[in-house]
C-alpha cells in the first residue's frame, strides 16, 4: 500500500508543559477574560520568549515547528497587529482579574531601574541603527510567599526619590495586601532616601550603596571573620556567599545583613579597573564622555576649576573602592532572614534585566516600536512572560526541582517530546518520555 502524506514532525512538549503550568495558576484563564479575542495570541508570545529568549520578531520560525495555544505559525504582521489593538484599559483589568488568582495577602513592592533604547536622536528624528541607554523605571509587585508578580507600572525617567514616586503607588492603590513591603535597589540607597524609610515606612527592604558611611565601617568589621562556615547561605537558583546579620537599636528598630562573595568580588574588580582604563584614555585623548563625568571626578586627580589638567589615577579612591569590592548590604525592617532578603534581590535583578532587550534592532522596525503604544504593548507582553516563568520557577521549587533545572532547561528538556504524523495511523502518534521528561510531567501534573 503506498502512502500518499509525507510526515511530519512537530514539537508538543512545551506547549503541553507551559499551557498546563498557565492553567494550573490562572494564567490562561485570566488572560481569556481580559483579552477574549487575542489571549491565545497573547500566551504564544509569552511561551516563546520564555523557550528562545529572541527578538519576537523572529518567532514565525518557532511556530512553525512547535504547537501552541494560537494554533498556527503566525507571521511579524500577525504581531504588529496585535501590539496595536493591545490597549491600557485591558492591561489594567487583566492586572485586577490576575491579582484575585493570586491568594498572596502579602505584597512586595520592588522599585527599580533597568536601561532602556532611545531611538530618537536630539531632533526627534527617529534612528534605527546607533541606539542608545537611557534608564527607566519600573515599579513591580509581587506576592510575597509566592513571588509571583501580580502587576507593574513604568516610569520614563527615574527620579531616585521615593517620596517622589507616590504618584505611581497610587495607581497601583488596588493592589494593597494586609501588609506591604517596599523593596529598592542600589541607586536610591542615598541618605534621604535610608531617612525617608527608616523614619516614614513601615515595612521596608533596601540596598544601601558600599560608599555609605555606616556601610564601609561595618564592612572594615567583618573583613577578618565574614568568611567562616557559620556565615555561609546557598539558594536553590545558584546564588550563595556569606552573610552576616545585626540589630540596629533606635525609634525605628531594624537588622542590617551584609553579603560577601568572592566571586562578585573578581567580576567586580575586573569590570572596575576596565571601566578605570577606558575613562584614562578618553581624558587622555580630550574625549569626555558625559556619562563618565562622576567617574572622572572621583578616581582621577582634578585640575582647577573645570578643567581636567591631570589624567593620573586617585590611588587611594581606587584602593577605597577596591576594599568594598564583592559586598553588599541590605537593610530591613520586616525581612529580618538574610536568605529572604537575598531572594528578593535576585527578583530586583529579575526586574532590572527584564525590559532591556525589547527595543533591538530587528523588532523595533519590524514591530513599529517606535510607537509609544505599540512598546507598552510589548511590555505587557513582557510581563505575561514574566508571570508564566515564575510560576514555572514556583513549580520547580515546589517539586524541589530548582538544584536539577532552570526554567530554561526545563522547557528545552520538555520541547524534545514529538508528534509524528505519517498517515499510517488515523491519530498522530507521540514519542517515548525521557526519565527527565518524565519528573517534569509528574512534577506538574501532567497525566497523559
Amino acid at each position: 500500500k503506498e502512502r500518499t502524506d509525507s510526515p511530519s514532525v512537530i514539537s508538543v512538549g512545551t506547549d503541553m508543559y507551559l499551557m498546563r503550568i498557565a492553567d494550573e495558576c490562572g494564567l490562561s484563564q485570566s488572560l481569556r477574560i481580559a483579552f477574549p479575542k487575542d489571549w491565545t495570541l497573547i500566551l504564544t508570545c509569552a511561551m516563546y520568549l520564555i523557550a528562545e529568549k529572541a527578538p519576537l520578531s523572529q518567532m514565525t520560525p518557532w511556530t512553525e515547528s512547535n504547537r501552541t495555544p494560537y494554533g498556527e505559525p503566525v507571521a511579524v504582521g500577525t504581531i504588529e497587529t496585535l501590539l496595536s489593538e493591545i490597549d491600557s484599559e485591558a492591561e489594567e483589568a487583566f492586572m485586577r482579574i490576575w491579582r484575585k488568582r493570586v491568594p498572596d495577602k502579602e505584597i512586595v513592592t520592588v522599585v527599580t531601574n533597568y536601561e532602556r533604547y532611545s531611538e530618537k536622536d536630539s531632533s526627534g528624528s527617529i534612528v534605527i541603527t546607533g541606539m542608545q541607554n537611557v534608564p527607566s523605571e519600573v515599579v513591580m509587585c509581587y506576592g510575597r510567599e509566592s513571588r509571583i508578580p501580580l502587576c507593574y507600572a513604568m516610569n520614563a525617567t527615574p527620579t531616585f526619590d521615593l517620596t517622589s514616586i507616590s504618584e505611581t503607588f497610587e495607581r497601583l492603590y488596588w493592589i494593597r495586601g494586609e501588609d506591604s513591603i517596599l523593596v529598592t535597589d542600589r541607586e536610591y540607597g542615598t541618605y534621604a532616601n535610608s531617612e525617608f524609610v527608616k523614619n516614614d515606612v513601615d515595612g521596608f527592604l533596601m540596598i544601601l550603596p558600599n560608599t555609605d558611611r555606616n556601610v564601609k565601617e561595618s564592612i572594615a568589621a567583618v573583613k577578618d571573620t565574614i568568611v567562616d562556615s557559620s556565615n555561609y547561605y546557598s539558594l536553590p537558583n545558584g546564588s550563595h556567599g556569606f552573610v552576616t546579620t545585626k540589630k540596629i537599636f533606635g525609634r525605628h528598630p531594624y537588622v542590617q545583613h551584609l553579603y560577601y562573595n568572592e566571586e562578585d568580588e573578581e567580576r567586580d574588580m575586573g569590570v572596575f579597573f576596565t571601566l578605570v582604563e577606558i575613562c584614562q584614555r578618553e581624558l587622555e585623548q580630550n574625549i569626555i564622555i558625559p556619562a563618565h563625568m562622576p567617574l572622572y571626578t572621583r578616581f582621577f586627580n582634578m585640575g582647577a576649576g573645570t578643567a581636567l589638567a591631570r589624567k593620573e589615577v586617585n590611588s587611594n579612591r581606587v584602593m577605597d573602592y577596591a576594599s568594598s569590592a564583592g559586598y553588599m548590604t541590605m537593610i530591613s525592617d520586616i525581612v529580618t532572614d538574610p536568605t529572604e532578603a537575598m531572594w528578593w534581590k535576585y527578583k530586583m535583578n529579575q526586574c532590572s534585566n527584564l525590559f532591556t532587550n525589547i527595543k533591538n534592532a530587528q523588532d523595533s522596525p519590524r514591530l513599529k516600536l517606535f510607537s509609544e503604544h505599540n512598546i507598552e504593548a510589548r511590555t505587557f507582553i513582557q510581563f505575561i512572560a514574566y508571570i508564566l516563568h515564575s510560576a514555572v520557577l514556583k513549580n520547580l521549587e515546589d517539586g524541589s526541582l530548582t538544584r536539577e533545572f532552570t526554567v530554561q532547561s526545563a522547557v528545552r528538556e520538555m520541547s524534545g517530546i514529538m508528534q509524528i504524523s505519517d498517515g499510517t495511523y488515523k491519530r498522530p502518534r507521540m514519542t517515548k518520555s525521557n526519565y527527565r521528561q518524565d519528573i517534569l510531567m509528574r512534577n506538574a501534573g501532567i497525566t497523559n
